[in-house]
């Protein structure tokens, strides 16, 4: 991982994924070309997730995942935000039109700031949590156009080419397994989001006109993508469980597609487990709870920190994912298995874990481990496949809206400038272009650091000046 030093005033925290965000970036677009694109999306509580599929890349250019904080806040009157830098994260703040009628649209036009100046602005902060569903959420279709608009800024950066002023997209996005149970959600969630919505970034305006959508699940792309990538044969009956900051989710996959009667979501995730871990704390030291940003950087590394020292509490956190892991199994075995006949614990043939939250951390002990101590004790032939970190939602679903309507790319070939593999080719192609290098500057490897403090996600937290 690399490491920026920024010019700022105070602490600045690089989430895991965003480090693209602190970049500069030209802006170039062309009113009058216009192409037709592939999205698959990740809807987060904490990041919106975008990747894009091209005529024009190899199956590798998958991999480049962009990502927004999905935080935001909406500004209704004409106030002026100063730039700190010409670094994105800087100057996350656009305006969308939504151009379809009532009662097709779920917002008129919307000023949203996030990164920098949605901390400076100290507005209210709307976020997507456990207890609404997302299809009610007007903050969830912002953060999906919000998402494409910016992910093409960073991704047409990387090709060293002009935005296109249109972009016809057909899109694969996820929901939470109960989320899509409803015929009626599903209706609601596609009259909202087939729709044509202008993006104006800096005063220039990019149309995205949705005209396909394919829903699917959390747990479905994530499980679809890690057999995909993996290049392994799905198997008949597969468990797939997706564990965020706020929820989890989990399906059972029969050759590959979603079992509906068993699309489940848990009302709890990581920041449960860090609110356990916090009692934690409190019923063995005493005092008062340690902070949240301590918590989470305990849950990475096992260390507590204490001014300038640090406590081991490894075991507490053991002792604390232990409990989760009951608690979660317990619900799967009720809400799952016990709730139909079709499919039994013992069919299952593979079990998926994907998200942050089964993380094991530098100490080696997941929420995992005693989870399939109990999965085992009924099933113990069953396979196992971890991946830990947050990229096979959206790559699932690029996959899926491929698989979907891959004809809509058809003769745009000519239009795309394929990624590079090697970073060293993408700067060199940005010379090329008539583009300026968006390293522009020095560089750390992590390496070459002493001490690089992170939270339990792997976030690095970095002290400026």
């Amino acid at each position: 991982m690399k490491i920026r030093n920024l010019q700022a005033t105070a602490k600045v925290t690089i989430e895991q994924g965003e480090e693209l965000l602190h970049q500069e970036y030209p802006l170039v677009v062309n009113e009058n070309k216009k192409e037709s694109l592939i999205v698959g999306v990740d809807g987060g509580s904490t990041q919106t997730r975008v990747s894009f599929m091209r005529l024009a890349d190899e199956i590798s250019s998958l991999e480049e995942v962009y990502v927004i904080p999905s935080a935001l806040s909406i500004l209704y009157d004409g106030t002026s935000l100063k730039e700190k830098s010409p670094n994105l994260y800087d100057n996350l703040e656009s305006t969308i039109i939504d151009k379809a009628l009532s009662p097709y649209n779920v917002f008129d036009k919307v000023r949203v700031i996030r990164g920098t100046k949605l901390i400076d602005h100290g507005q209210t902060v709307s976020r997507i949590n456990s207890s609404v569903q997302k299809v009610d959420t007007p903050a969830f279709y912002i953060n999906i156009i919000d998402s494409i608009g910016y992910g093409l800024v960073m991704d047409c950066a990387k090709r060293g080419m002009e935005i296109a002023g249109t972009y016809d997209v057909s899109l694969a996005c996820s929901l939470p397994p109960d989320d899509v149970k409803s015929l009626k959600n599903k209706t609601t969630f596609l009259n909202y989001i087939k729709n044509l919505f202008v993006w104006n970034y800096k005063g220039k305006e990019i149309n995205i006109n949705i005209v396909n959508c394919y829903i699917t699940t959390e747990p479905e792309a994530s499980g679809r993508c890690a057999f995909t990538l993996s290049g392994e044969e799905i198997p008949g009956k597969s468990f797939v469980v997706d564990g965020g900051g706020r929820s989890i989710g989990s399906e059972i996959l029969i050759d590959g597609k979603v079992f509906d009667k068993t699309s489940m979501a848990y009302r709890y995730g990581g920041t449960q487990l860090i609110q356990d871990l916090a009692q934690e704390c409190i019923s063995e030291f005493g005092g008062t709870s340690p902070s949240e940003e301590s918590l989470k950087e305990a849950l990475r590394t096992g260390l507590l920190r204490k001014g300038r020292s640090s406590l081991d509490i490894s075991d507490l956190i053991s002792k604390c994912k232990d409990r989760f892991a009951r608690m979660l199994f317990a619900d799967i075995i009720t809400l799952v298995f016990d709730s139909q006949r079709n499919v039994a614990l013992e069919d299952i043939e593979t079990i998926v874990f994907s998200g942050r939250l089964f993380n094991s951390g530098d100490y080696e002990y997941s929420i995992k481990d005693e989870f399939l101590k109990l999965f085992k004790s009924k099933n113990p032939e069953v396979e196992v496949i971890s991946i830990e970190d947050s990229y096979l939602i959206p790559i699932g679903n690029a996959i899926i809206a491929y698989l979907e309507y891959g004809q809509v790319l058809e003769g745009n070939e000519k239009l795309v400038n394929a990624l590079e593999e090697d970073e060293e080719d993408y700067e060199d192609d940005y010379s090329n272009n008539g583009f300026p290098n968006i390293e522009g500057e020095e560089i750390v490897d992590a390496d070459e650091l002493e001490e690089v403090p992170c939270d339990e996600y792997g976030n690095i937290i970095l002290e400026t000046k």
